[in-house]
């Protein structure tokens, strides 16, 4: 599950980790962050970010490209999906 929140005073992005019951972050910035989705193939994340006050523009990104911690996340979820 990823999600938006701002327990900083700006929102990132979060994600859950029900197999292992963990929190876990996303994104850390400056910029206000919504709507998480997954790629329609699983293997990335696309987002609205908000730099300014003006229009959101789109960010997107593979997992094989991002954080450690995420990755490891990801591919514990896709090592149950594919047992299931």
């Amino acid at each position: 599950l990823v999600f938006s929140s701002n327990p900083d005073g700006n929102f990132n992005l979060f994600y859950f980790d029900f197999v292992n019951n963990s929190l876990g972050r996303v994104t850390q910035n400056a910029y206000d962050e919504f709507y998480p989705a997954f790629t329609p193939d699983g293997s990335g994340l696309v987002f609205c970010r908000y730099e300014t006050k003006s229009e959101p523009y789109l960010v997107a990104f593979r997992f094989d490209d991002f954080l450690p911690t995420f990755d490891r996340f990801w591919r514990k979820r896709e090592k149950i999906r594919k047992n299931n």
